[in-house]
């Protein structure tokens, strides 16, 4: 009987371990999977706005704010596109998916030609922490190119800017930023490979917004006196501004150089924006561990669509993105360089076309 009642506790002892194993295993595998499902209630609040993209001779830019509802209804916002107009947000709707995929249509009215139009969101997605949403955009008076979308929301410091910091405006890889907000250092490429140098300041609020001042000698001297936000991740921010030597302005994003990466850390699913000649491709790409890509899909705004067939992502360890994206069409886009955020679910890069011209490159993580 002993023997008997030894051998059952055993039994539960047994039991016991066996499970909490199980537990604590099982615990590890689903936070490192990240399944991450999305609501509309994620999109409501105020957002600040940049968008950009390329036409055939310039570029346009543009920023402003965006106010969502829980329902996913436009309740205000504006969007100054330099040079143009200034466009004032009268309706619309915002809506996402489970998987953070995010589309609308925006009413606008343009003040001086007294007209409205229509503002698209096509293909966006949203990051996994629900700060960032990224989209290709088909915007009034017949422009197309990128939109991106921040968060207003968390308490910050000037701190916060300090760092480095990686984003593709007129060629410019990197600026290095005191806890001051004064510039001390800059890493730029021009069009003619040669490389610059620049100086400025940066400021920001306690509500997150960006203000300051960039000089540049990139083969060309010009000024951009910017504003813009920084997310509540404290690792991406967006500016647009008028520019000294056009009356088009600019508008890019940053993301800020911190943490250690490998070639893994690119592995999955994730929505891809490449800005076009007055045009955008945005759609899906997927890299295996060692950064090859293994398959996707891909539209345009307006005409075309397609597949990506190869090519390679390469992440250093402080996560600077370089490599090659084929597609079904022919094309062949080489990454010149860029950055992975810190989260590991934005990257922000830059790629010259066979003109000489630079595109924009981003690409969001979609959940497991």
């Amino acid at each position: 009987m002993k023997y008997f009642v030894m051998k059952r506790n055993h039994i539960f002892i047994f039991l016991f371990f066996y499970m909490l194993i199980f537990i604590i295993v099982a615990g590890c595998s689903g936070s490192s999977a990240r399944k991450i499902s999305f609501y509309q209630s994620d999109i409501n609040g105020s957002w600040k706005m940049v968008g950009f993209g390329l036409r055939r001779y310039d570029t346009f830019n543009s920023d402003g704010s965006l106010i969502i509802d829980a329902s996913g209804a436009v309740t205000g916002g504006d969007l100054k596109s330099f040079g143009v107009d200034i466009q004032t947000f009268t309706g619309g709707t915002v809506s996402t998916t489970v998987r953070g995929s995010v589309t609308g249509s925006i009413d606008n009215f343009l003040a001086d030609s007294n007209t409205t139009e229509k503002h698209t969101i096509l293909g966006g997605q949203m990051t996994l922490s629900r700060d960032v949403i990224v989209y290709a955009g088909n915007f009034p008076i017949s422009k197309r190119g990128l939109g991106i979308l921040i968060r207003k929301r968390g308490s910050f410091t000037g701190f916060d800017l300090e760092g480095t910091w990686v984003f593709p405006l007129e060629g410019i890889f990197s600026v290095s930023i005191n806890n001051s907000g004064a510039i001390t250092g800059c890493s730029i490429l021009s069009k003619k490979g040669n490389s610059g140098t620049c100086s400025g300041v940066f400021g920001i609020n306690p509500q997150g917004a960006i203000s300051g001042q960039i000089k540049t000698v990139n083969g060309k001297t010009f000024e951009i006196n910017f504003n813009g936000q920084m997310n509540s991740g404290r690792n991406v921010m967006i500016l647009g501004g008028g520019i000294s030597t056009s009356f088009k302005g600019a508008a890019t994003f940053a993301v800020k150089k911190d943490g250690v990466f490998s070639l893994a850390d690119g592995q999955g699913n994730w929505k891809i924006f490449i800005t076009d000649n007055n045009n955008a491709m945005y759609g899906t790409i997927t890299f295996d561990s060692s950064g090859k890509i293994t398959g996707g899909n891909w539209d345009k705004v307006i005409k075309n669509s397609g597949t990506f067939t190869g090519g390679t992502l390469s992440i250093s360890k402080q996560g600077e993105i370089s490599g090659f994206i084929n597609t079904s069409t022919g094309n062949n886009y080489s990454l010149l360089g860029g950055q992975m955020s810190s989260t590991k679910e934005l990257i922000g890069g830059i790629q010259k076309d066979n003109s000489g011209r630079f595109r924009v490159v981003a690409l969001v993580k979609l959940p497991d």
